[in-house]
C-alpha cells in the first residue's frame, strides 16, 4: 500500500508532466532543429555578409550531387556511358530522391539572361573586344567574316543585324557560368529534392552509391560521385550501423549489470523513465523556451543520461542498505539527493546565462532535463518501488575508505603522474579531423573537382563597397589586376561607366566606318546598315541588376549579395587556386576580404574551446560557494575538487595516449564536451559521498560504482567510434570517468573511515 505522500508525489509528477507537454504543444515551433555551425555563434554585424554569403553558397551547392561515368573500353559504343549515366539517375528517382538536372535547368535559365540582355548588347564586351575595337576594329571585323563564312557561321548570319561583329555572342559566351568538362564522359549534376536530403531519408544514398560503382566496374565503366548530399548520407550510414554494434553491446551490458546488482525489473524500468523523462523534458523546455535547438546540442544533450541515472542509482542502491525505511524512503537519501542536483543544474544551469547560443541551449537543455529527473525520482520512486526483502550490499561496497593521509598522499601521487600528460596535450581545432570519410568517397570528389575548378576551393572574395555602382566597378578592377579568373556578377552587368565607355567605342568614326565596309562585303542593303548603325546607340537607361528579373540569373555562390545599412556587397568565387600574388592583390584592395569559410569553423571551435576551459573552473567555483554552507567548506571543497582533479587526470592520460599514438588527433572540442559530463558525474559522486553518513558510505560506494559502470557502458564505448569525433567524445569521457571514480573511493578526513 502507499502512502498520501507518496500518492500525492504521483499525481504531482503527473501534474507536472501534463504542464509542460501543454507548453511545448502551445509554443512548439515549425523547424526546430538547427545544423549551421554558424548559428551557435552570437550575432555579429560584422559577419553579416559573410553568414549571408556562405547562406547564399549552402543553398546552391547543399541538395547538388555531380555524377560521372566514363566507358574503359575505347571500342565501345559511344553512349553505353550515357546509357548507364541514365539508368543511375532513374535509380535515384526510384529510391526517392526526385531528382533534377541542374545542366539542363542552368542552360534554360541562362538562355533566358541572354534574351533579357539583349537590349543592352552593345554595352556590354569582352575585355579582348574592348581592346581590339580601340586598336584595330577592321582587323576584328575581318576575323568575324572569316567565322561567318565557317561552317560554324550559320547562326551568327541569323544574327547579324542584331549582332554585326559577333561580340554579344562571345561576351555571353565569355560571361556563361563554366559547365564542368569530362573529357569525353557522360557528366549529370543533379539537385535533390528537399524532401530527399531530409536526414530520415537520405540514408539510402550512400549505399545506392556503393552499388552503382559496383555495377558500373562489373559493366567496364568508372563511376564517380561527390556532393554535400553522399557525405551526410554516409555519416548517417556509419552513425547508424555503429549504434546497431556498440548501442546494442553497451545496452545489452548494462541490462545485465544493473540486473546483477538490483535483481529487479522495476528498477531496471524505473532507471529508463528516469532517464528518458529527464531527456524529454530537456528538449521540450529549451525548444519551447529558445524556439530552436543545435544539432551539436542535441548530440551533447544524450550525456544527460549518465547524470540523471546517478540519482535513479543513488536511490536503488540506498535501498538495499540495512535500516531502509519504506515509509520514509526519503529521509536516507533525500539531502544528497537535492544536493547533487543543485550541484549540477547550478553549473550548466550558469551555462543559459552566456551570450552564445549554442552554449545557452546545451545549458537549459542539461538543467531543466537534471531537474526533472530529480523530480521524477522523488516524486514517483516511493510510489512505485517496492525493494526485496532480504537483499543486501555485495560485501566489497562495505570496505573501509583509505585514511585521510593515504588519501593526500595517493591523491599527490597521481597529480604528479599526470603533470606530464598535460604538458603534452597540443591543442587542435581543425573541423576536418571531426570526421573520416571513406577513401572511395575522397578520391571521387578530388579527380571531380578538376572537372569544376571553380567553387572547389571553398574560399571566396568578399566585396563591399557604398553603392551597387561602386560595387561593380570594384569588382571590374580586381578582376583585371587578379592573374586568377574571378566568377562574379560584373562578368555580365558591367559598371556603368565600363556600358558607357564600351558604347563610346561603337560611336568612334574608324569603327563605324570599318562597321559599315564590314556590312557592305556580307551583302548587306543600305537601309539595313543604317538600322543596324542606328541601333549602335545607347538603349536609354543603363543595364543594372534590378534591371533582370531575379528568376533569369544563373544561380551559385557568385553574385551580388544585395545592399543593407549603406553598404553594398558581393561575391566573387575564384576559377582555380589562388595564386600567392593574386592574394597579395586582394589584401591590398579596399573594401575586398578574402574568407575562408573552414578557417571561420576552426576558428568558431577554437573559440568555444576557451571558453569552456574558462567555463569548467568557474562552474566548480560557483558550485563550492552554494555547497560550502550546507556541507561545510572542507567537504565543499572536496566534493566540487573530485570532478575537477577527474578531468584534470583524464586530459593527463589523454595526453600520454596521444604521444604514445594510442590516441589520434589533438586536445579539441570534443573532449571538453566530454569532460562536462565528467564534471556532471563527478559532482554527483562529491556530493553523495560527503553528504552521506559515515554507516552509508557502503551504498553510497555502490551507487558511485553502478553509476561509473553504467556511464562507462554508455558513453566510453564511443571510444570506439570509427568517426574521430565521436571517439574522442567517448575517451575523455573513459578516462575521466575512470579518475573520478577512483578518486571517490578517497577519504575527505573530516569524519572517521566507515565501518565495515
Amino acid at each position: 500500500m502507499t502512502s498520501p505522500e507518496t500518492r500525492r508525489g504521483l499525481w504531482l509528477w503527473l501534474l507536472g508532466a501534463t504542464l509542460l507537454l501543454a507548453l511545448a504543444w502551445l509554443r512548439w515551433p515549425g523547424q526546430w532543429l538547427q545544423t549551421d555551425i554558424m548559428t551557435l555563434l552570437p550575432r555579429d554585424q560584422d559577419l553579416y555578409w559573410q553568414q549571408r554569403a556562405e547562406a547564399q553558397q549552402a543553398s546552391a551547392y547543399e541538395r547538388r550531387l555531380l555524377l560521372w561515368v566514363k566507358d574503359t573500353d575505347p571500342q565501345r559504343a559511344d553512349d553505353h556511358a550515357q546509357r548507364f549515366l541514365e539508368s543511375a539517375m532513374a535509380a535515384l528517382d526510384n529510391a526517392g530522391f526526385e531528382t533534377r538536372d541542374v545542366l539542363s535547368a542552368e542552360q534554360q535559365r541562362w538562355q533566358a539572361t541572354a534574351r533579357a540582355l539583349t537590349p543592352w548588347r552593345f554595352a556590354l564586351l569582352t575585355g579582348g573586344d574592348q581592346q581590339r575595337l580601340a586598336q584595330d576594329p577592321a582587323g576584328l571585323l575581318t576575323d568575324y567574316r572569316h567565322f561567318l563564312y565557317s561552317p560554324l557561321g550559320g547562326a551568327g548570319l541569323v544574327q547579324l543585324r542584331q549582332d554585326p561583329a559577333g561580340s554579344f555572342r562571345r561576351f555571353l559566351s565569355a560571361a556563361a557560368p563554366a559547365s564542368p568538362g569530362g573529357d569525353g564522359a557522360a557528366l549529370a549534376v543533379l539537385e535533390l529534392s528537399p524532401a530527399g536530403i531530409a536526414l530520415n531519408r537520405l540514408e539510402p544514398l550512400y549505399p545506392l552509391y556503393r552499388s552503382l560503382r559496383e555495377e558500373a566496374r562489373a559493366q567496364g565503366l568508372q563511376m564517380r560521385a561527390s556532393g554535400a548530399p553522399l557525405y551526410t548520407a554516409y555519416g548517417i550510414h556509419s552513425a547508424r550501423g555503429e549504434i546497431s554494434s556498440i548501442g546494442f553491446a553497451s545496452l545489452a551490458l548494462l541490462a545485465v549489470l544493473l540486473w546483477l546488482a538490483l535483481r529487479s525489473a522495476r528498477a531496471l524500468l524505473l532507471t529508463l523513465l528516469c532517464v528518458s523523462s529527464g531527456l524529454t523534458a530537456g528538449i521540450l523546455v529549451s525548444v519551447s523556451l529558445l524556439g530552436q535547438v543545435h544539432l551539436l546540442a542535441l548530440v551533447f544533450s544524450a550525456t544527460l543520461i549518465g547524470i540523471a541515472a546517478d540519482y535513479a542509482l543513488h536511490y536503488l542502491a540506498h535501498s538495499l542498505a540495512p535500516g531502509w525505511q519504506r515509509q520514509r524512503p526519503l529521509a536516507r537519501v533525500g539531502r544528497a539527493l537535492g544536493l547533487g542536483a543543485l550541484s549540477s543544474v547550478l553549473a550548466f544551469g550558469a551555462l543559459a546565462l552566456l551570450p552564445f547560443p549554442g552554449l545557452r541551449q546545451i545549458g537549459l537543455l542539461m538543467a531543466s532535463g537534471l531537474a526533472v529527473s530529480f523530480a521524477t525520482v522523488c516524486l514517483l520512486f516511493p510510489a512505485l518501488y517496492r525493494p526485496r526483502e532480504g537483499r543486501n550490499l555485495p560485501p566489497w561496497c562495505r570496505r573501509p575508505l583509505p585514511s585521510a593521509r593515504s588519501s593526500r598522499v595517493i591523491l599527490a601521487m597521481a597529480a604528479l603522474l599526470c603533470l606530464p600528460g598535460l604538458l603534452l596535450l597540443q591543442p587542435g581545432d581543425d573541423v576536418r579531423s571531426f570526421y573520416a570519410a571513406p577513401a572511395s568517397l575522397e578520391a571521387d570528389r578530388e579527380a571531380l573537382s578538376q572537372l569544376a575548378p571553380a567553387g572547389a576551393d571553398s574560399r571566396y572574395v568578399l566585396l563591399l563597397g557604398p553603392d551597387t555602382e561602386s560595387l561593380l566597378q570594384a569588382e571590374e578592377a580586381l578582376r583585371t589586376a587578379l592573374d586568377t579568373p574571378l566568377q562574379g556578377i560584373s562578368q555580365f552587368i558591367p559598371s556603368r561607366q565600363q556600358q558607357q565607355s564600351n558604347l563610346a567605342l561603337w560611336q568612334a568614326p574608324a569603327v563605324r566606318t570599318a562597321l559599315t565596309k564590314h556590312l557592305e562585303q556580307l551583302g548587306m542593303k543600305a537601309p539595313d546598315r543604317q538600322q543596324v548603325l542606328a541601333s549602335l546607340q545607347a538603349p536609354g537607361a543603363a543595364l543594372t541588376p534590378d534591371a533582370l528579373p531575379p528568376k533569369t540569373l544563373p544561380t551559385g555562390g557568385a553574385g551580388l549579395l544585395g545592399c543593407n545599412g549603406g553598404q553594398c556587397a558581393s561575391v566573387l568565387i575564384p576559377a582555380g587556386e589562388l595564386a600567392p600574388s593574386d592574394l597579395e592583390q586582394i589584401r591590398q584592395f579596399a573594401g575586398a576580404s578574402l574568407v575562408d569559410p573552414v578557417a571561420r569553423v576552426n576558428g568558431l571551435l577554437g573559440h568555444y574551446r576557451h571558453l569552456l576551459s574558462a567555463l569548467l573552473p568557474a562552474a566548480a567555483v560557483l558550485v563550492a560557494i552554494v555547497l560550502g554552507p550546507m556541507l561545510g567548506w572542507r567537504r565543499a571543497l572536496w566534493a566540487v575538487g573530485l570532478p575537477a582533479c577527474a578531468c584534470l587526470f583524464g586530459l593527463g592520460l589523454l595526453g600520454y595516449l596521444t604521444a604514445l599514438g594510442a590516441s589520434a588527433g589533438s586536445f579539441n572540442l570534443a573532449h571538453l564536451l566530454g569532460l562536462m559530463l565528467v564534471l556532471g558525474v563527478g559532482l554527483d559522486y562529491g556530493v553523495f559521498r560527503n553528504a552521506s553518513a559515515a554507516d552509508h558510505q557502503g551504498a553510497t560506494t555502490l551507487a558511485v560504482s553502478l553509476s561509473a559502470l553504467t556511464s562507462l557502458l554508455a558513453f566510453g564505448m564511443l571510444a570506439l567510434s570509427r568517426t574521430p569525433f565521436i571517439a574522442s567524445f567517448g575517451l575523455s569521457i573513459a578516462l575521466g570517468l575512470l579518475a573520478a571514480w577512483g578518486l571517490s573511493w578517497l577519504n575527505p578526513g573530516d569524519r572517521p573511515p566507515p565501518r565495515p
